[in-house]
């Protein structure tokens, strides 16, 4: 199957998604859609959390990807019937772009965009812990992992499984495994 890469509400290449007996070949070519040095990752969208496909390296002012996907990953994500919906290209700490509309939603979005739903005021949002690092801020905005604050360090914490993907994977080399969660304690002097 080929379909689009979107990037901002754009499209900016192609994903091929060829399925095999142990999971999903993965090849992706988009344009380099903004500053080359933003690390961009590529996402699938499912019906639960998006699904990392991966981080493609810059070529030759274009962005490439070919990676096998695992049935367990593919499980885990929901996608083991199905493919994703969409994919895209994010940062990680900008909002979740989503594809544009095909033809058949277009009115059933129409409908959402109808009904406005109003804002929460600032007194019910609560104040997110900032390590100063894109990708944990990011785990962090997106509740993937949780965070307390000590007098000089912030601790962050998520699921353990040794066979399964974790939230703090990004980090592993500074994680402690401690009854099924895996712990990551930073200095406050190291964040901003």
């Amino acid at each position: 199957m080929r379909a689009a890469v979107m990037f901002d509400e754009r499209e900016v290449g192609k994903i091929d998604w060829e399925p095999d007996a142990y999971g999903v070949q993965v090849t992706v070519d988009c344009a380099q859609p903004c500053d080359p040095l933003t690390l961009l990752r590529c996402y699938g969208l499912t019906a639960g959390e998006p699904l990392l496909i991966g981080l493609p390296e810059p070529k030759a002012g274009r962005l490439t990807l070919t990676r096998h996907l695992s049935r367990e990953m593919l499980k885990t994500a929901g996608c083991m019937e199905l493919p994703p919906s969409g994919f895209y290209l994010s940062d990680g700490c900008s909002p979740i772009a989503v594809p544009l509309p095909t033809t058949e939603s277009k009115q059933e979005n129409s409908l959402l965009e109808s009904e406005t739903m109003p804002e929460p005021s600032r007194s019910e949002e609560p104040e997110h812990i900032r390590t100063g690092d894109t990708i944990l801020d990011s785990l962090i905005n997106l509740s993937a992992v949780q965070t307390t604050q000590n007098s000089g360090e912030i601790i962050l914490r998520c699921a353990f499984a040794s066979d399964q993907p974790f939230a703090l994977a990004p980090v592993f080399v500074l994680a402690k495994v401690t009854d099924g969660q895996a712990v990551v304690q930073i200095k406050k002097e190291d964040t901003v």
